[in-house]
This record gives C-alpha cells, sequence and structure tokens, in this order.
C-alpha cells in the first residue's frame, strides 16, 4: 500500500487577473446605466406620442396663420387648441421622465442596500484576515469568499481596491483609493446615504 500525505491546499490566483475582471466589471458597471437610462429619454423624447415636434409644428403654424390674420375666430380657436395640444404634451413629457427618475433612484438605492450589506461582508472577512501576518498563511477559502465579494461589489460599483500584506483589503467607490471609503479593515462605512 502506498499513502501519500497532503501538505495542504494551495491557491491557483492571478492578482491582475482578478483586478483586470473587477475593473471590467466597474467600467461596465457605472457606462449601463447611463446607457440604459440614456435610450428610455431618447424613447421619451422621440415617440409618437410624446415627441414635442409635431406639437411645436402646429403651433407655430397657427400662430402664423393667426398673425396674418389676428381678427379671425377661427383661427384664434385654432391656436388656442394647438397651445393647448403643445401644453398637454408638455406635461405627457415631464410625466415621463419624472418616471424615468423614479426607475433610476429606486435602482440606485437598492443597488447602494446592497453594496451596503456586501460592504459589512467584506469588513468580517477582513477581520477574520488579521489572525495571520502574512497573504500566503491566509485561508484559500476566507481569500476566494473576499474575492467574491470584491466582484460582487464591483458589479454594483466602480470600485478602488487596495490590499494590506495579509491579504485584507480597503474599498472606495471612484477612481482614488482615499476618498469614498467604504470598507476600511474590518469597519464598514455607511456614509453614502440614499436619495
Amino acid at each position: 500500500m502506498l499513502f501519500r500525505s497532503l501538505d495542504g491546499i494551495k491557491r491557483e490566483f492571478s492578482e491582475f487577473v482578478e483586478s483586470g475582471l473587477r475593473n471590467s466589471f466597474s467600467g461596465l458597471t457605472t457606462q449601463t446605466p447611463l446607457l440604459q437610462y440614456a435610450n428610455r429619454i431618447l424613447d421619451v423624447m422621440g415617440g409618437e406620442n410624446v415627441s414635442l415636434t409635431p406639437a411645436l409644428d402646429k403651433f407655430f403654424a397657427s400662430a402664423r396663420a393667426l398673425s396674418a390674420d389676428p381678427s379671425s375666430t377661427d383661427l384664434r380657436s385654432v391656436f388656442l387648441r394647438d397651445a393647448d395640444g403643445l401644453a398637454s404634451r408638455f406635461r405627457e413629457l415631464d410625466s415621463q421622465i419624472s418616471g424615468v427618475e423614479s426607475d433610476t433612484r429606486a435602482e440606485l438605492n437598492d443597488n447602494l442596500s446592497k453594496l451596503g450589506g456586501l460592504a459589512n461582508q467584506l469588513a468580517q472577512i477582513n477581520a477574520q484576515m488579521r489572525a495571520n501576518s502574512d497573504v500566503a498563511r491566509q485561508s484559500p477559502e476566507l481569500l476566494d469568499q473576499r474575492d467574491k465579494v470584491l466582484r460582487d461589489m464591483s458589479k454594483l460599483a466602480g470600485i478602488q481596491v487596495t490590499q494590506k500584506a495579509n491579504g485584507e483589503v480597503s474599498v472606495s467607490l471612484g477612481l482614488s483609493s482615499g476618498e469614498g471609503m467604504i470598507v476600511d479593515g474590518s469597519t464598514a462605512r455607511r456614509d453614502r446615504k440614499s436619495t
């Protein structure tokens, strides 16, 4: 019989690849909502029922006709009808854009809530990592948990990650690592308020 001993589990990992993956998620995260909401606004502005172009054309055409014959009661009626139609389009447009704003705000608040939960998870993982002074001595499972939480965070917001020698990480929102800090060691900060 041949017995083999297992000295431990070696974690195959590339910080460069992981960082690149997080950065890709963060870049996509910041651009996708902008594109989605810009497309919704364009759809609203260009929609046949809400578009201002036909209503403006009618309004100015009736205004020109009325200016040519200001005493005509029929032209005044047409002008007032077209002015009311234009005002109605503006009200409908306001309603549609308010709906987009409301949806955007709800999604933002949902993402902030999720991000806060992930920040708390990461702070707890960082606290467990304090038992070792070197990342090589950390449990592969703990490092995998940390990296999964970081990937999930990068899917919600643009993040910057700073790693300490023992594998603990600090996370900030945006482009600089000091500004907008949401995780610093075992502390998750909830400075950013939802709207």
